[in-house]
């Protein structure tokens, strides 16, 4: 979709055509688009608010927007 519509690769576009990208995507009446879309979703929730030693939600800042803070019990 990004070389169709903009000529370049999706990770090369800048904000403002990821964004038309992906709603453009969340439209597609296709159930493994659907699905694929579904799934996006969910990994992209799971990193803004996973535990930051795992690679996302970087300065806890999923969790500052939830006005919360996990336990901080050593692994």
């Amino acid at each position: 979709m990004a070389a169709a519509q903009y000529g370049k690769d999706f990770c090369v576009c800048d904000a403002v055509e990821r964004d038309d990208i992906i709603r453009a995507i969340s439209r597609v009446p296709h159930p493994l688009v659907e699905r694929f879309f579904l799934m996006l979703v969910r990994l992209t929730i799971a990193g803004f608010l996973c535990e930051p030693r795992y690679g996302g939600n970087r300065d806890e800042v999923g969790w500052q927007f939830l006005g919360c803070r996990p336990d901080r019990r050593p692994a």
